[in-house]
């Protein structure tokens, strides 16, 4: 695999607005967008007891991982385990479905049956786990408004109201307590794609002089936990 290039911003609502009603004729929206064409994303990230993870993604070391246990639109009827890899500034993905089950039983720190899995990330998982002992650590969740784009394989992200479930791991509890982690009046632009992005919409997206930013929705929320 290739991976993917990732470029993130720091925007207001009024930038939103603008880019938005200039690639809604250019772009789809994600299909998998609700009515106000937003979807919910709640994750818990892994880490070890010395903070490898966050300490990596603080101090921009170009080649780093993530693995975390998501879910969408509250629907706990499809969960997956990921693992996010970047290498040298390249971003890659892998996923596999949890069941419920087998979510809550590595969140309470059953695990050997992951080893003997036939599931390739699951044994990863498992040996990482044991290797650097992971533990679950942080839930982040935020709204986010998505657009794509055939040609480059573009994927457009408005990411809002990114939430911290502070020292919780109840990662499934419905009504778990939140608290904002990131200025609700700021959005992180996300824009994703394979090796180009078409000439049009990268004029599209143009919004005054900001430059890209290191974002991390998980290290915004760690910071937070630890403020």
């Amino acid at each position: 695999m290739a991976g993917r290039n990732e470029i993130k911003y720091f925007i207001n609502v009024g930038d939103q607005a603008t880019i938005r009603a200039r690639i809604k004729h250019l772009m789809k929206p994600d299909p998998h967008a609700g009515p106000d064409g937003r979807y919910k994303i709640r994750s818990i990230y892994f880490d070890s007891p010395d903070n490898k993870h966050l300490a990596e993604k603080t101090a921009g070391v170009s080649m780093r991982e993530k693995w975390r246990i998501r879910y969408y639109n509250d629907d706990l009827g499809f969960i997956r385990l990921e693992r996010k890899s970047k290498r040298n500034k390249r971003c890659f993905k892998k996923s596999a479905r949890l069941s419920l089950e087998q979510a809550q039983a590595i969140l309470d720190g059953d695990i050997d049956w992951l080893a003997e899995s036939d599931v390739p990330l699951f044994v990863e998982f498992h040996s990482k786990l044991q290797a650097q002992r992971l533990q679950p650590r942080v839930i982040v969740d935020y709204l986010r408004e998505a657009y794509v784009y055939p040609a480059g394989n573009v994927r457009i992200n408005f990411d809002t109201w990114v939430r911290t479930g502070l020292s919780s791991t109840d990662v499934f509890r419905a009504d778990l307590p939140t608290h904002l982690a990131v200025d609700p009046r700021m959005v992180i632009l996300e824009v994703k794609y394979d090796a180009f992005i078409p000439a049009h919409l990268s004029a599209a997206l143009t919004s005054g002089s900001r430059l890209p930013q290191s974002i991390s929705k998980y290290e915004r929320c760690r910071i937070f936990e630890s403020a």
